[in-house]
């Protein structure tokens, strides 16, 4: 009995580490780059009470023995470095790594630490630092009067100047990597630390030697879903409370059996031994105590929360119709997607049996998920409007698709032609980030990061091509249904069809923002 009183404690204690380590993942689920952990648990030592392969008599042995284990304990909790989904965010300092590698961040200390985290910005010197003013190596200097800022994929950092038409590169990022990332050493802040265990940091450029690529004006986020880590909070609870009610059956249990010891005390030895007839019937009414409380001991745990409610009448639901459930929730959710849907695996088996009444169903998936590749779905099936059963679905699901693709490789400040691009039918689960669907959306752009062949085109890799320049004397046009004005003034940044630029009106000398019409003018807009 003492035994079990320690079993169960210590698998309550390793439940608790659980509970734990999935909470900490919850409370970072918006996390920019944070890696959520998992606790990894171990049996602890047994103790044999019977030897297998013993000899049992002279010719024979024992053919199993009896071993019983002493619980468990916790192992490790590992971080769990797979990617998180990548947000677009437009902000010309927010980089994420697509692939392996990390940031290189400076500490005060001068110490090196390392990032998934991709949010940075511009401290009063120009370098580039992340939210905490560490800046990012190797250093990376903007200057004051860039008005623009590009990051390629390779990690080329080039600015554009107020008065100059071209880009000049003022630093390259690059990545580190790590032979066991698991053994990296989390310091807080979104910053890992090398241990014995990670290795030494391998550093390289961008999409070089396995490294991943760099996509400007993205961030990834965490990688904690909020489905699954319910689910192993409900797990977790239901391990902690069924050892929990292990201890108190124990207790109760040892109770009753100290009164049936207490009960017999009076008899001493001498008296037993004097009357072996009197030390027999104190025997089997010793006994016919401790019958009960033995056969206490052999009842389920259920037969220790009261009595047993009574039953209901039930309905079977069979497989199918839950199957339906969540295809008709799958097809649905890409339905107006313009994507053929391939279902490859929806991981739900066996009949349902559930109280009668009128039984509904919710399929919730994680916050980010697009409604391909691999997700874990919660299927929350009610009867009267009460929850009755909340069951998690691991889904695999195809998506095809036509994306524009490069049909060759396009270097930095072509003009996107049509014979450069094609589309081609993709699984969506492989592209990241926004895309082209359509030809027309990328005739006369600009290449801004440069692409291989056969690379889908994303949204980022592309811009318009400027129809003013810094510099250039510009209509500027002012007009209603009733009025028109115009004044010369000259352009003080670039800017394609359609952009707001800052124009210096050369008669007020003031500068004005407006709206890029043509080569040769802008509309102020009021």
């Amino acid at each position: 009995m003492i035994r079990a009183l320690w079993t169960a404690a210590s698998g309550m204690q390793a439940q608790q580490l659980n509970i734990d380590v999935v909470a900490n993942n919850l409370a970072n689920v918006n996390t920019t780059g944070f890696k959520k952990s998992r606790a990894d648990f171990q049996d602890l030592m047994y103790q044999n009470l019977k030897t297998a392969g013993a000899p049992s008599t002279t010719s024979t042995e024992i053919p199993s023995g009896i071993q019983i284990g002493l619980g468990s304990k916790a192992a490790a909790v590992t971080k769990v470095f797979s990617a998180g989904n990548i947000n677009q965010t437009g902000n010309e300092l927010d980089v994420a790594i697509e692939g392996d590698g990390f940031f290189q961040i400076q500490q005060p200390d001068g110490t090196t630490a390392y990032s998934k985290a991709g949010s940075f910005k511009r401290d009063s010197q120009g370098r580039v630092v992340n939210s905490d003013g560490y800046p990012l190596l190797p250093e990376v200097v903007i200057p004051n009067n860039a008005t623009k800022v590009s990051v390629g994929n390779d990690g080329t950092v080039a600015v554009t100047q107020a008065g100059q038409n071209n880009a000049t590169t003022v630093g390259n990022i690059q990545l580190a990597t790590f032979s066991n990332p698991a053994g990296l050493r989390s310091l807080g802040h979104n910053l890992f630390q090398p241990s014995d265990s990670s290795g030494n940091a391998t550093t390289g450029t961008p999409g070089q030697n396995g490294i991943g690529t760099i996509s400007q004006g993205f961030l990834e986020m965490s990688n904690v879903s909020v489905v699954e880590e319910m689910v192993n909070m409900i797990v977790g609870q239901r391990a902690y409370e069924v050892n929990s009610k292990v201890l108190s059956s124990l207790r109760c249990s040892h109770t009753d059996v100290c009164s049936a010891a207490r009960s017999s005390a009076p008899c001493t030895w001498a008296f037993l031994s004097a009357n072996r007839k009197a030390m027999r019937n104190i025997r089997r009414k010793s006994m016919k105590r401790l019958v009960p409380i033995v056969m206490l001991l052999l009842l389920p745990l259920s037969s220790f929360t009261g009595a047993a409610p009574a039953a209901r009448e039930t309905a079977l639901v069979k497989e199918g119709e839950v199957r339906q459930v969540l295809t008709d929730y799958l097809r649905n959710r890409t339905a107006n997607l313009g994507v053929e849907l391939n279902i490859k695996k929806i991981g739900y088996s066996g009949d349902m049996a559930l109280p009668k009444g009128e039984v509904s169903y919710e399929v919730i998936a994680p916050r980010q998920w697009e409604g391909w590749g691999n997700a874990n779905l919660a299927l929350i099936v009610r009867v009267n409007d009460r929850v009755e059963r909340n069951i998690p679905v691991r889904v695999e699901v195809e998506a095809l698709a036509d994306v524009l693709v490069a049909v060759r490789p396009l270097e930095r400040g072509e003009i996107i032609g049509p014979g450069d691009v094609a589309l081609q039918k993709r699984d969506m689960a492989t592209v990241t980030g926004r895309i082209y669907r359509s030809p027309d959306e990328v005739q006369g752009k600009r290449v801004r990061t440069a692409m291989r062949a056969n690379a889908p085109i994303r949204t980022d890799y592309l811009e318009k091509v400027p129809l003013v320049k810094n510099g250039q004397l510009v209509t500027i046009v002012l007009e209603n249904d009733v009025l028109r004005l115009t004044a010369t003034g000259r352009v003080k940044n670039a800017g394609a069809e359609g952009d707001m630029v800052l124009v210096q009106n050369l008669t007020s000398q003031k500068d004005i923002s407006a709206r890029v019409v043509d080569t040769n003018t802008v509309k102020v807009e009021f």
